[in-house]
């Protein structure tokens, strides 16, 4: 039923490709498959085209490397996966990242990177959220016995130990009870090693049982194998016999002449130390003998030596256990340096590492220095402006005060000079010698104050072309000449907000000149008068304020007296009058 389900799995998903389905769809179906038959997943991805979509191209590189780890296939390069965990981190949600970090971590264990592989597993534990319902309890397991398996390289016994509890929590949660009892059978293995032989058996029968129960008898059997080394530790070899006819008898690792598969010899060796338990020492010396036959692994030939000069030790034949003293210390010893040169090798990892960690510091040191850098140039760069926007606004109220003191001390001295005319108009009148000098002090006088007047026109004169030209060129000038050659737009609030803003810019003077005499002046009154000063004539001051010609022209003759106090005069005066305004 199962294969059945297979293929018509792997049917459809084909078909559904063939037709030109979405690659996300097809890819979920590929998804669906990996965990039932991965083989079939990573034939099918590895026949695909690479999508061109950057979010189908992560997930498809996802799941070749899913399919090829539980293959034992190569999975994509790292810097494939890291792209798919970048990618994931800033868009998957938290069990896509979980996925991608522990693919991540099986990349750098296959390449011999043991402390980026365990960098990447401690991200994708941290990655994960175990509060959600939804929450792959199944995949964080495997992160958890991933690192079990590399602490237990690295000799860490009770790290590994933490591991292996977390990776049964998980497995429990997720109800893949494969992969519990897994954990629970190298718990058994780890409390052998730390020498806590009592905790190993309790948790290797209690495995024994949970296979039993669910039906698998050869993995009890397989396991049953795992209780003889601590029985013989804690020297219960009465019970070993049991265990021993159910791994021998009950599992397809033996065969017919009772030899044990490749890889496995370590056995004959445990089995030899039951033998030299119970006193069959001539038993015990054929499997010892058998183990030291059937490989040339140090680990095995060293175990072997060792087995026989406990033999012989026992039996007080001290040749021999001389000869295999001395043979296990040399296996022992090349056991130790072919260890050291690993650790060598593991120390040049940790070394890379290292390095690599210190280059990303470093690194990280220079992007925090020059991000430092930034904010203290923008902070100048903000400052300065700040500075010169400060400083313009001074420097121009300074000159606006300038402006209106020369223009008080030119009304000051035209007083003085109409004073002095009005003084020598009477002088004149008398007439004895002492009016003669009057009139002649009087006349000096009068000549200094037209010479002090004619300096202050040719400044003003000088500082009014100026600012008329600067007018002309501004924004607001240039926006009502283009008003009144288009009348249908219209003059809005914020166009003549604008405009007498500028007036109190460049002419300040002017608002306090025209409401000298008329301090209750209208707006309409007061906007007539700007627009006669930027000398606009009467048919474009009629389209801006949207007034007859005739009651501009009215307008203008009243505003004669109204602000400059002249009852006499035309409106063309009024005109004069009001550009002479500086």
């Amino acid at each position: 039923m199962k294969r059945c389900y297979v293929v018509i799995t792997c049917l459809c998903a084909l078909l559904l490709y063939g037709c030109g389905q979405r690659y996300d769809a097809v890819l979920t179906d590929i998804d669906s498959l990996i965990d039932v038959n991965a083989d079939s997943a990573l034939v099918q991805l590895r026949k695909m085209d690479c999508p061109s979509s950057r979010s189908d191209r992560m997930y498809y590189y996802l799941l070749l490397a899913d399919a090829a780890n539980k293959c034992y296939d190569t999975l994509p390069s790292d810097s494939i996966m890291h792209l798919v965990t970048d990618f994931y981190d800033a868009h998957g949600t938290a069990n896509e990242q979980v996925r991608a970090h522990y693919l991540l971590g099986c990349v750098y264990r296959d390449l011999g990177e043991a402390p980026h592989a365990l960098d990447c597993f401690h991200d994708a534990v941290m990655c994960a959220d175990t509060t959600a319902a939804d929450c792959d309890f199944r995949t964080l397991s495997r992160v958890h016995s991933q690192t079990a398996a590399l602490l237990g390289e690295q000799l860490l016994p009770r790290q590994q130990l933490e591991e292996l509890h977390l990776q049964y929590a998980n497995a429990m949660r997720a109800k893949d009870t494969l992969c519990a009892l897994n954990a629970k059978e190298q718990m058994s293995t780890t409390y052998e090693i730390m020498e806590m032989y009592d905790s190993a058996t309790i948790i290797c029968k209690d495995v024994i049982e949970s296979y039993q129960i669910y039906g698998d008898s050869t993995s009890a059997a397989i396991c049953c194998g795992r209780m003889v080394s601590p029985l013989i530790n804690l020297q219960r070899c009465e019970e070993a016999p049991l265990f021993l006819d159910k791994y021998e008898t009950q599992t397809d690792l033996f065969d017919s002449l009772g030899n044990i598969e490749r890889g496995r010899e370590i056995y004959y060796g445990i089995k030899g130390r039951y033998f030299l338990g119970i006193n069959r020492y001539d038993s015990a010396e054929y499997y010892f003998r058998k183990e030291l036959l059937s490989t040339h692994d140090l680990n095995n030939r060293e175990s072997a030596y060792r087995g026989l000069h406990m033999l012989y030790k026992q039996n007080s034949q001290r040749d021999s256990m001389t000869k295999y003293a001395e043979l296990s210390y040399e296996t022992t010893d090349a056991h130790f340096r072919e260890k050291e040169t690993d650790e060598l090798r593991h120390m040049q990892s940790l070394y890379n590492y290292s390095r690599n960690q210190s280059i990303a510091r470093q690194k990280t040191a220079e992007a925090n220095h020059n991000r430092l850098m930034i904010i203290i140039l923008l902070f100048v760069l903000v400052f300065v402006l700040t500075t010169s926007i400060f400083a313009f606004l001074y420097f121009r109220r300074r000159k606006q005060a300038q402006i209106r003191e020369q223009q008080l001390k030119y009304r000051h001295h035209i007083e003085k000079m109409e004073q002095a005319l009005d003084d020598l108009h009477k002088v004149k009148q008398i007439k004895d010698e002492q009016a003669t000098i009057l009139i002649q002090e009087k006349t000096d006088y009068i000549e200094q104050l037209q010479q002090r007047l004619e300096e202050y026109e040719t400044l003003n004169e000088r500082e009014s072309n100026t600012l008329e030209r600067t007018i002309i060129k501004s924004n607001v000038y240039q926006r009502f000449l283009y008003l009144s050659q288009h009348p249908r737009e219209g003059v809005t609030r914020s166009d003549w907000e604008a405009l007498q803003m500028m007036f109190e810019d460049h002419l300040p003077n002017f608002h306090s000149t025209i409401y000298h005499y008329c301090p209750n002046l209208s707006n309409s009154d007061y906007r007539l008068c700007m627009l006669v000063r930027l000398y606009f004539s009467p048919s474009d001051i009629a389209v801006l304020t949207g007034m007859t010609l005739a009651n501009i022209s009215v307008k203008r003759y009243r505003l004669l007296d109204k602000v400059f106090n002249q009852k006499e005069g035309s409106a063309k005066d009024f005109d004069k009058m009001t550009r002479n305004i500086k």
